[in-house]
């Protein structure tokens, strides 16, 4: 079974150059695996840098003119070449309950910002909660001060902890395992008391080799986009398609709708982020795949009245969307799993 027909679940007649070209792009082998100049540079932690300056620089790296591929702000060529292969034949359904596409919400907690100010974890939770939505909290374990009581409160209340790496530094990915998996095993109270089965590494930095070390500790990751401009670089990348795919023991979960501060730093204006995401979205309703969104619980990014108002906008046009499945990126991911043996043991 070539990896088209386990995507789909059916017997298919397909071209092996074009299997080898969607795989080709959908592990990103086209990009350089060299480590960014940030994650070379040591004893510097990014976070020593004032967050303003911070700000600034990434618009400075994200607002450079960039290549055409991938398609920015977003490209599916990875999809549009299965659907070619597929032709008219019925597969294997992706979502359960005849469910046409899945909504997952994410939130990269950088900062202790939402422990200070309760006010910002309301004003998510509230826009959340009012439209019947659950979302996925990524917590960095060794880099603030942890508020057990109110992330055991979210839990309960039906959201979902994840790891967001120790220290949200650059160089994790990059060093040799046995120093990631020294670095990693300290987090092991945090995934073990919270059950956590999945997260998103810093700053999206990843490579082979920590997606094999982090498959060690989590079940699944949201370390891709479909299409982005890399955070230290400038450059687009992505895996061009919507859908799971395991890398390894993990099941990489993409992250699909573009992220307000990247579309900042091209230009565009509060109304036209909000038309963009929800343009990307029903793209992605279209092809069936997986809608997910991205905040950063921070002042400078999503923790403000603009960024609010795009997280309001954004959810009441998911909300109106039809067929979706809204759930949380750990039960996608046992769905997914499911689904994959079912189709290796038919």
């Amino acid at each position: 079974m070539n990896s088209i027909e386990r995507f789909y679940g059916i017997k298919l007649e397909a071209e092996e150059e074009l299997i080898n070209l969607s795989e080709w792009i959908l592990h990103e082998n086209y990009l350089s695996k060299k480590a960014p100049l940030l994650a070379r540079i040591p004893f510097i932690h990014p976070h020593m840098i004032p967050e303003w300056l911070r700000r600034k620089v990434s618009f400075l790296i994200k607002s450079k003119k960039t290549a055409k591929f991938p398609n920015f702000p977003g490209d599916f060529s990875v999809d549009y070449m299965r659907k070619l292969m597929l032709g008219n034949k019925k597969h294997v359904p992706f979502w359960p309950n005849n469910k046409k596409f899945a909504i997952l919400l994410t939130h990269d907690v950088d900062s202790d910002l939402i422990f200070r100010d309760n006010k910002v974890l309301k004003s998510f939770l509230k826009i959340e909660e009012n439209l019947s939505f659950r979302s996925a909290w990524y917590f960095v374990t060794h880099k603030y001060r942890l508020d057990h009581k109110q992330i055991s409160k979210l839990q309960k209340a039906g959201h979902e902890i994840g790891f967001h790496g120790d220290i949200h530094d650059y160089r994790l990915a990059f060093l040799k395992q046995s120093k990631m998996r020294k670095r990693l095993e300290r987090c092991k109270e945090f995934i073990e008391n919270y059950n956590v089965k999945g997260g998103r590494s810093p700053a999206f930095l990843r490579t082979p080799a920590f997606l094999e070390v982090l498959g060690e500790l989590l079940s699944y990751d949201t370390s891709f986009h479909d299409a982005t401009i890399g955070a230290m670089t400038g450059k687009p990348e992505g895996c061009c398609s919507c859908f799971p795919f395991f890398e390894g023991n993990l099941l990489e979960i993409p992250t699909t709708i573009t992220e307000e501060l990247i579309l900042q730093s091209k230009g565009y204006s509060t109304n036209e982020i909000i038309a963009a995401q929800l343009k990307k979205a029903r793209q992605i309703a279209e092809l069936g795949g997986v809608i997910m969104v991205l905040t950063h619980p921070e002042k400078g990014i999503s923790a403000n009245k603009q960024g609010i108002y795009i997280y309001k906008k954004l959810l009441e046009g998911l909300k109106n969307m039809q067929g979706s499945w809204s759930t949380l990126p750990r039960e996608l991911d046992a769905h997914w799993r499911k689904r994959d043996t079912q189709i290796l043991h038919n």
